[in-house]
């Protein structure tokens, strides 16, 4: 079975994660164990009657670094999914991890140079890097596909983007980030959107 968070794994099993490899001209400890559907080096061991298993390049940075923490991963510098020399791996968080995929950046920022410090959290909560939001938004209004209705959070200018004043007249990054803004003052030309006082009203309720 697959390794549960409140298990750890056993020295024994790090250090033959850690020595069962060979070493290839590049440098990397291929992993002598077979590899499941995902590519990665997998080991195996039993507990008290339950047999476990894990990959084995994370029972290597294990061996090495000691455990690892809750909502962290191992990844390859590599890029070689059964190097399991810890010079190779380095520990990401699964956000860094998961939008890195094929491609690789310093850490600390988005693959675009926007700082961390720029991320918003979106109604889903999920992060995601506010100013390339703001940038897609704003390549789709070049392109015609978005409203250029002026967004009505309080000092915000950008349009809405939504068609129709969909989401409460409100731009996506304000939309986004659901109710911690303050719709701004009517704008020239008429009182704010029915749909901004009632999107306004629904988020509060949540």
């Amino acid at each position: 079975m697959p390794l549960p968070k409140n298990i750890l794994i056993p020295k024994r099993v790090t250090r033959r994660a850690y020595s069962n490899v060979t070493v290839d001209e590049s440098g990397c400890w291929i992993s002598n164990y077979s590899t499941g559907s995902h590519g990665y080096a997998q080991i195996q061991w039993q507990e008290a009657g339950v047999q476990y298993n894990t990959t084995a390049h994370r029972a290597s940075w294990t061996h090495v670094n000691g455990p690892i923490a809750d909502g962290y991963t191992v990844d390859h510098l590599c890029r070689k999914r059964r190097c399991v020399n810890p010079d190779h791996l380095r520990l990401l968080s699964n956000f860094d991890n998961g939008r890195r995929n094929d491609r690789d950046w310093p850490l600390g920022q988005c693959a675009n140079g926007h700082p961390d410090s720029e991320l918003i959290v979106l109604k889903s909560g999920r992060r995601a890097c506010g100013p390339c939001r703001v940038d897609q938004n704003e390549r789709a209004r070049e392109q015609g596909k978005l409203d250029t209705t002026p967004c009505w959070a309080n000092e915000c200018h950008r349009p809405s983007g939504w068609a129709h004043g969909g989401r409460g007249g409100l731009c996506q990054v304000h939309a986004d980030k659901g109710p911690d803004h303050e719709i701004g003052p009517a704008r020239a030309g008429g009182g704010r959107p029915r749909e901004a006082r009632a999107w306004r009203s629904e988020s509060n309720e949540e």
